[in-house]
């Protein structure tokens, strides 16, 4: 998660929001996040990504534009203990 965040602080908000929507329509379909051998392309970035990867990546993009929002991916806790540890940095 916290790579994730380091990798979003990059990119303008334009491009996260590309990419977070460009997630969000794979993932209507299912996300395999327990297969980690499944891997998904994406137009907007760069790279092959397991499905456990880009639900953080649409996380950690859905917070960037709604700090308190609920992104639907139970990944609070860990996107909390990221946001910490670079705070600490």
């Amino acid at each position: 998660m916290s790579r994730n965040c380091q990798t979003r602080a990059k990119l303008d908000q334009a491009k996260v929001g590309q990419i977070v929507m460009e997630i969000a329509l794979l993932g209507r379909n299912g996300l395999e996040i327990n297969k980690p051998v499944v891997r998904y392309t994406l137009k907007n970035l760069e790279g092959e990504f397991a499905g456990l990867a880009l639900l953080a990546y649409m996380h950690v993009g859905f917070r960037m534009f709604d700090p308190k929002g609920d992104a639907g991916t139970g990944l609070d806790r860990e996107y909390e203990a990221a946001v910490k540890m670079r705070r600490e940095r």
